[in-house]
This record gives structure tokens, C-alpha cells and sequence, in this order.
């Protein structure tokens, strides 16, 4: 179809021309037929003029009119000569009739055998005759001409046109050739490509006879196949598939092993019902080569579930793991320990991280050592490890399991460049029911994460309560995540006295958040999870700026000069490069001197950390503001730790001092007695130079003691509790009293953030 209107559209453009050329030349013709009539019209009206001037002549000559001569005389004789002549073409526009008597007067003019006055009758009339001879030839050679102009306009018309069509029956035979030899082009083009295609096309029609084929279907088909022939080379179970894929030719793609000409292989074939293209007429089969696909898929696939560092399973593959522990199991309990180390962070941080990879894989050694062959080991991922272990009676075992990991863990690690020793916390779960991977994990999880929180180093076993604290943290990060702090946040303040005068000599700030969506939260609910999340700089700040706001308030009206104001610094705070900027930003904003406040930092933020944060306390030390370790005695180090940090007070954390007033009592001591050593701890501090606040004082035997034990400042519900700004009354005197109670704290977390 497509060939025939090609054929009639060249047909169309080249008969176009043609008939342009013969109405060209027809009108041509026309126009050359008026012109040679308007030129036989014109001599008409020559000759009859001739004619008439002869006669003129002549009468004259013959003295027949006496009056002059309307034109040129001519030569008698030429006259003569004329009016014997013939006079068909000068008496042609006369009727017949009047042509008779123009000849017969002419005659007789010609012999002069008339009368004078006859003679003049009858020259009138042959005048007469002869002038409208004259002027009927001149009007018919005029219209003559015009019918000659309008058809060579025509002609001219014609000729433009013939041009146009004949230019544009060229650019369109040029096109014509452009596309025959484009598509030529394409055909080769498309024929190469094809041919260089890795893919396989091959074409059969209804009878199953090849009509095309690529010349990569070398490599699968020889020279005369058939569709039978393509069908053989895949395995005898497979034949049968493969022969109602091709004939059926479905949407999809199937994947076949067939037999090649120089081996065996996959390949993906997809079949086209093309019978209704005149082009095509049959089933388009592309066959592609997917071994190498299949066997790097394959290879992928076992690396992805692999480790790459230690060669052991990873997060991916604890899915199947656990499909086979539970097959294993047969029905009974199946256990996750989750281990991490907690010291690994500082081990990259300080040795790096190729340290870090070499003590992974060592550790992992180590793991694989002390494992049985019905516990599994994973690493998902950093630092942290997995053991699977099927059938488990019950929690004894994941124990069990838990201390060999922490004594193979418990020896020291040497490297080239150091020696260290980690901490390990291991998370389990024990679940009789089935649960997927992502459960089972989570649970471990929140198990390993109550373990860091309660130190590290020791094992947890997962407690349905724990899920519902996790739950319950969750709602609280949710919370902090989009706190308004202006409205939500507030300070409270509770007051340090000197232990002999009872004088308020400093305040601390605290925090406290009262939630719109979780009401009151106390900070020792709070704060862990703000620093989870890294919320604390933000806080920090938000604290220090209102701080500062509040002291500048009391020192307008009238606190004390010696009189010091405490906030608290979190460890996120104290690693930020422009901390130190920050806080003399902040205090010069508000014009306060930075000798009004006291940075309260704990001794785990200190002890062992970089120079840097040293250096960052210096800076404020040297600036003005006292540094104050806070929460001594929690469990993390002593005071021959603290020789190197700056430092100008030392606070007792409440836990101490009550587990000190617990010995005593079961020694059968006095509560209100010294405490040797109370007393031993404020030598060394004095050996310091730092003087000893004492948290958490709630009854007057535990003031008398710690006064007894050389303790100079006390801290605690005895002597004032924690309160907004608006009850912190500063009388005249250098010293802010605040009523004093005997109500006990309820939780020591509520007292301090």
C-alpha cells in the first residue's frame, strides 16, 4: 500500500508538469493566432487607406472634385497601379454587397467612362465605402491585439506556472531520492546493527519455517533451521514449555537452558506476535544471553549475604539463619544474643579505623572459638554481633552463651600501636513463639539498650516491660523532637549554704519540661534521651541564655556579689568547638561577669576524654567561670583521675553519701558521727584546693555529719527544695534564705539534670 501511493504521488508529480507545458503552449498558439489576425486586420486597414488615397488621386487628376486633396498626393501612376490591383484584403470588413459596388466603382474610376457629375456622386459613395473599409479593420485588428495581450498574459501565466511546477517536481524528485536512499541507509544501518546485536532475532511464520534470523543466531541455530531445530536445544523436560512459549507468544519472559553450537547456557527469550505486519508476518523471538548475568547474580547474592571485613553472615542473611535455627529447633525456644562493644568508638576515634577493622576481625575469631555448632554468629553491622542459638531451654542458657562471648572478649587486644581492653554489653531474647527477624531484633535491642544504660559490661535479658519503656521513650523523643522551649521548658532553683552558717553562697539552675501531650517529665527521664537524639547543644543553650537572663534580673535587684550561679554543661555541649565562645557570648550579652557562674560538668564527661575538652574548660576557668565536677562517687573514677582537669569544686552525687550512711548503719554506727571516709575524700580535695559540696542532704544527722567530716557546702531538700525564679527571695543581707523542710526527695533524677 504504502509503494502504490508512492508510485501515484511520483506519478502525480511528474504528469503535473506536463500538462502545464501543453496549456502553456496552447495559449501560446491562441495568442499567435489574434496577433497574426490583428496583423491581416491591420493591413486590411493599410490597403483601404492605400485605396482610398488612390482614388483621391486619381479623381483629382481627373479634375472630379475641386477641392484639395485630404492626404499625401501619391504617384499617379502608384495609384493607378493599386486601384487595378486586387482589393480582397482592403474591402474584406465590407458586407458582400458592399464589397460588389466598391469593386464596381472602382472599375469605373478606373476607365473614367462616367459624367462629371456622375462621377462625383458615385466618388462620394466610394469614399464612404472605402473609410468604413478602413475603420472596420482597425477595430477588428484592436480587438484583435487585446484577445492577443490577454492570452499572452496567460501564456506568461502559464510559463511562471510551468517553472514553479517544474522546480517543485525536482525538489521533489530530490527528496524522493533523499528518502530512497535514507532509507536505504537505514536499512543498512539497521541490517549492521542488528547483526552486531549480542541478542538473538530470529522470525518464523505459521508453519514454524526461520524467515529471518540475525547473524548472531549463528552461535544458537546452524544455516537451515527451524523452529523444531530451536525447540531441541533446550533439555528434554524443557521442550515442552519452550514450544508453547514461542507459539503463544505471552507478554512476559521466560528463561530456558538451551543447548548452543559451542556449549551450553541461559537465555532470556521473549516472543512478539507480529502476524499482522506486512513487514514482519510471523513471531519475533529475541533470545538473550543471561549465563554470565545469572552466574554474577548468583555470586552477588552470596556476597551480599556475606561480610566482607570478618567473612561471616550478615544482617541480610539473619532471616535465613533463623529459618533454620527454627527448623533446628524442632518447636522449642529459639535465643538472639545481641552483642556490642562499648568502647569501640574510642578505639576508631584514637587508633583508627584500620585498628578498629584488624580488632573486628579478631574479635570475631574469638566468638567463633567459644561458639557451639548450634549457635550461629553474625555481624550486622559497626560493632555490633549477633548469635543465634537453637533449641534453648531456657534463660540459663542464653546466660551461659553471654559469659563465654564476654570471656573471650575479656582479655586485652594487642596491636602494633597499643593494647586495649573493651567493654562488651549483650542484649538477649528468648521467644517460644514465632516472630520474624525485624521483631526478634528490636526486642534484643531494647534488652542491649538497657544495658548501656545501666553501665555497659553486663548482660540483659529481654522483659516485656522493657518494650513498654521503650515505648514509653519513644513518645518522650517524639515529644522533644518538635518542643517549643520558650513555652515548655523551665528553670528551677535550689540553693548551696555553707555547711557551718547555713549562707547561701550558690544556686543552681535545673531544668524541668512539662510536656503539652506527656505533662510533667522528669529530667532524668528526658535528658538521657535528648542526648541520644543530640538535642542537648540546643538545650544547653536555651539554658545558659535563660540563666543569664535571670541572674541579670536579680543582680537588678540586689543579689549578693559572692553569691555564684551553676548550670549544667552536657558532654555534647562540651565537644563543640564554639562552646567556650558561646558561653562568654552569651554572659556578655546579658552583661553579666563571667565570675557570677559555675559550669557544672560530671566526671564521667572528664575522665578520659581528649585534650580538647580539657582545653575547653581551661578556657573557661581562665576566663572567670568556676568549673564544678558534678556526681563524684557514681562509679567512674577517683579523685587521683581528676589531677589533671581544672577544676575549683567538687560535688559528692547523692548515691554515695547514702551508700556510706548504709555501711555505718549496718556497722551500728551514728548517722550523726563523722565519716572517715567523708573526711579522707575532702583531704584529698583539699590537697586540690577545691572545696566539697555535698548532694542530696535530707536530714539533720546527715548535715552534722557531713559538718563533722569537713565538708564545707551542702546541697539538698533539708535545705531548700527546688523552685521557680518568682520564690527565690534575696533579703538586704549577703544571703538568700530559703524555708527549710524535712520533706525527703522522692527520686535524686528529679533533682538534677
Amino acid at each position: 500500500m504504502v509503494m502504490q501511493r508512492g508510485s501515484a504521488t511520483r506519478y502525480r508529480d511528474s504528469a503535473a508538469p506536463l500538462v502545464s507545458i501543453g496549456l502553456t503552449v496552447a495559449v501560446l498558439a491562441i495568442a499567435l493566432y489574434f496577433m497574426s489576425e490583428a496583423f491581416e486586420e491591420r493591413q486590411s486597414a493599410a490597403e483601404a487607406a492605400d485605396l482610398r488615397a488612390a482614388t483621391l488621386t486619381l479623381a483629382s487628376a481627373n479634375a472630379l472634385i475641386g477641392t484639395p486633396l485630404e492626404s499625401s498626393p501619391v504617384d499617379l501612376e502608384a495609384s493607378i497601379a493599386i486601384i487595378e490591383g486586387d482589393h480582397t484584403v482592403a474591402l474584406h470588413a465590407l458586407t458582400t454587397a458592399e464589397t460588389q459596388r466598391a469593386q464596381f466603382l472602382l472599375a469605373a474610376l478606373g476607365t473614367m467612362s462616367h459624367s462629371a457629375a456622375h462621377s462625383m456622386d458615385e466618388h462620394t459613395e466610394l469614399q464612404e465605402l472605402l473609410r468604413r473599409a478602413a475603420r472596420e479593420s482597425e477595430a477588428d485588428a484592436s480587438e484583435a491585439e487585446w484577445r492577443a495581450a490577454v492570452a499572452m498574459a496567460l501564456a506568461l501565466l502559464f510559463v511562471i506556472s510551468t517553472v514553479l511546477t517544474l522546480a517543485r517536481a525536482r525538489h521533489r524528485s530530490d527528496q524522493a531520492t533523499l528518502v530512497l536512499e535514507g532509507e536505504a541507509t537505514s536499512r543498512h544501518r539497521l541490517e549492521t546493527m542488528l547483526n552486531d546485536l549480542p541478542d538473538m532475532l530470529v522470525v518464523f511464520d505459521a508453519a514454524g519455517t526461520v524467515t529471518y534470523r540475525s547473524a548472531s543466531a549463528d552461535r544458537l541455530l546452524p544455516a537451515d533451521a527451524t523452529i523444531d531445530d530451536f525447540v531441541k536445544r533446550a533439555p528434554q523436560p524443557e521442550q515442552t514449555a519452550l514450544s508453547a512459549h514461542l507459539r503463544t507468544a505471552p507478554e512476559r519472559s521466560e528463561i530456558f537452558e538451551m543447548r548452543m553450537c559451542s556449549g551450553q547456557g541461559f537465555f532470556d527469550i521473549r516472543v512478539t506476535d507480529l502476524a499482522d505486519d506486512e513487514f514482519v508476518d510471523g513471531h519475533l523471538v529475541t533470545a538473550r544471553d543471561v549465563t554470565a548475568e545469572l552466574v554474577l547474580r548468583s555470586e552477588l547474592e552470596k556476597q551480599a549475604s556475606l561480610d566482607v571485613l570478618t567473612g561471616l553472615p550478615n544482617r541480610r542473611a539473619l532471616d535465613p539463619v533463623l529459618d533454620l535455627a527454627r527448623r533446628r529447633a524442632g518447636g522449642a525456644a529459639v535465643g538472639l544474643l545481641l552483642i556490642d562493644f562499648d568502647d569501640f568508638k574510642d578505639i576508631n576515634d584514637t587508633l583508627g579505623h584500620l585498628v578498629g577493622d584488624q580488632l573486628l576481625r579478631e574479635a570475631s575469631a574469638r566468638l567463633l572459638d567459644v561458639l557451639r555448632s548450634s549457635e550461629s554468629l553474625l555481624r550486622l553491622g559497626g560493632d555490633e554481633f549477633a548469635v543465634v542459638l537453637a533449641p534453648i531451654g531456657d534463660e540459663r542458657a542464653l546466660e551461659s552463651t553471654a559469659d563465654r562471648v564476654r570471656a573471650a572478649m575479656a582479655s586485652a587486644f594487642k596491636f602494633a600501636e597499643a593494647t586495649e581492653r573493651v567493654r562488651t554489653s549483650i542484649g538477649a531474647v528468648l521467644l517460644e513463639s514465632f516472630v520474624d527477624a525485624d521483631e526478634l531484633l528490636g526486642k534484643a535491642d531494647i534488652a542491649l539498650y538497657e544495658a548501656k544504660r545501666a553501665g555497659g559490661d553486663r548482660l540483659v535479658v529481654f522483659k516485656p516491660a522493657m518494650e513498654e519503656r521503650a515505648i514509653a521513650d519513644a513518645a518522650v523523643a517524639r515529644a522533644l523532637r518538635t518542643v517549643d522551649m520558650s513555652s515548655e521548658f523551665e528553670l528551677h532553683y535550689q540553693p548551696i549554704v555553707d555547711a557551718g552558717s547555713g549562707d547561701v553562697v550558690s544556686i543552681e539552675a535545673l531544668l524541668r519540661w512539662t510536656s503539652p501531650t506527656l505533662g510533667p517529665v522528669p529530667p532524668a527521664r528526658f535528658i538521657p534521651i535528648a542526648e541520644r537524639l543530640g538535642l542537648m547543644p540546643g538545650i544547653g543553650d536555651w539554658v545558659l541564655d535563660e540563666v543569664c537572663r535571670q541572674v541579670a534580673q536579680w543582680e537588678s535587684e540586689g543579689l549578693a556579689d559572692d553569691v555564684t550561679v551553676s548550670f549544667n554543661v552536657s558532654a555534647q555541649q562540651l565537644a563543640e568547638p564554639r562552646f567556650v565562645t558561646s558561653v562568654f557570648d552569651t554572659a556578655d550579652r546579658w552583661t553579666i561577669h563571667p565570675e557570677r557562674l559555675v559550669a557544672e560538668v560530671t566526671e564521667s564527661m572528664v575522665i578520659d576524654q581528649q585534650s580538647a575538652v580539657i582545653d575547653r574548660l581551661g578556657e573557661l576557668r581562665t576566663g572567670g567561670i568556676k568549673i564544678a565536677i558534678d556526681d563524684f562517687g557514681s562509679g567512674y573514677s577517683n579523685l587521683g583521675q581528676l589531677l589533671s582537669v581544672p577544676l575549683d569544686t567538687i560535688k559528692i552525687d547523692r548515691e554515695l553519701l547514702l551508700r556510706l550512711a548504709d555501711m555505718r548503719d549496718r556497722a551500728g554506727g551514728d548517722p550523726s558521727d563523722p565519716c572517715a571516709i567523708m573526711q579522707a575524700i575532702v583531704t584529698i580535695a583539699s590537697m586540690l584546693q577545691a572545696p566539697v559540696v555535698c548532694e542530696g542532704v535530707e536530714t539533720p544527722a546527715q548535715r552534722t555529719s557531713l559538718r563533722a567530716s569537713g565538708v564545707t557546702y551542702l546541697q539538698g531538700y533539708l535545705l531548700g527544695r527546688p523552685g521557680p525564679a518568682s520564690e527565690v527571695v534575696f533579703p538586704k543581707a549577703p544571703q538568700v534564705r530559703r524555708r527549710p523542710t524535712d520533706e525527703r526527695s522522692p527520686d535524686t533524677a528529679a533533682l538534677a539534670s
